[in-house]
């Protein structure tokens, strides 16, 4: 079923509500997801969160209204970050607003997620600051991002033996399309820092929180190394295979074998190629 955007239960809820302020103190966010087969779901979460809504309302009383949610907290339990969510007071108007500062964070933190989700892990990296804005709406969402980091070294699992083990050679391939820095380092010093400035379709069939993730992974991949252009070639080629694995399901012949998933991925990441920007 279609998950409709948080919000909606407010503008919907039965009770008209009308605060000028409303205080969160000391809140926990934990995002899970499963992956597909998976064990144990990834997470993501934010702590220690304070935040002041203004303008916590269900009556409409003018174009354009908006309820303000101010905060700060930690993501991971580590990096401080700040944010700004306005989130429409009428129903009829489909669009939200969301800034966010993040600033020190050490990188290998995002291992809870990314582990159990895509057999990945990041091996090192920094963050030196990290800003993003988007204008989204319950369809699809822009972002702008500018991503600050160093030091960036990330490594492809496998299970062996009922435990997680690199896969060298794969490894080794995406630790050479991966950008390590932004800026960039050179013989001469710095260039000029990437930013990122996608747009993205909603999966509406998840949560909002879902949602969030999926605008940010887009410019998130994008600064270190891989185009939102690559990015969707890559679904368009994964969802190709799963349409003839369907077509043909029930239908092959006794000495076929069919390629495994892992493979299947491994190939895919060959035909990634460095992003020069």
């Amino acid at each position: 079923h279609i998950v409709p955007m948080i919000y909606t239960g407010l503008q919907k809820a039965p009770v008209k509500l009308d605060f000028k302020r409303v205080g969160v103190k000391n809140f926990s966010v934990v995002y899970e997801e499963l992956a597909k087969k998976g064990k144990a779901p990834g997470k993501l979460y934010f702590t220690d969160l304070n935040g002041t809504f203004t303008g916590f309302t269900n009556i409409v009383s003018r174009p354009d209204q908006y309820i303000v949610l101010d905060a700060d907290g930690k993501l991971m339990g580590k990096g401080a970050f700040t944010a700004t969510w306005k989130l429409p007071v009428d129903s009829l108007n489909d669009r939200f607003l969301l800034n966010a500062r993040l600033d020190s964070f050490d990188l290998t933190a995002l291992n809870e997620l990314l582990i159990p989700l895509s057999s990945a892990e990041v091996q090192s990296g920094r963050v030196r600051g990290m800003t993003f804005s988007t204008e989204a709406s319950s369809k699809g969402a822009t972002v702008e991002m500018l991503f600050l980091y160093n030091d960036l070294r990330a490594a492809l699992l496998k299970e062996k033996e009922g435990e997680l083990a690199d896969k060298k050679f794969l490894t080794s391939l995406v630790n050479r399309i991966l950008k390590h820095d932004n800026p960039d380092k050179t013989r001469k010093g710095f260039n000029k820092p990437r930013h990122s400035n996608v747009s993205i379709i909603r999966d509406p069939y998840h949560s909002t929180f879902n949602y969030l993730w999926q605008i940010l992974r887009p410019p998130l991949i994008e600064s270190v190394g891989v185009s939102k252009k690559k990015q969707d070639a890559a679904k368009g080629v994964m969802t190709f295979f799963t349409k003839v694995k369907d077509f043909f399901r029930g239908k092959k012949a006794a000495s076929e074998k069919p390629v495994p998933e892992e493979d299947k991925k491994d190939a895919l990441l060959l035909e990634f190629e460095p992003v020069n920007n």
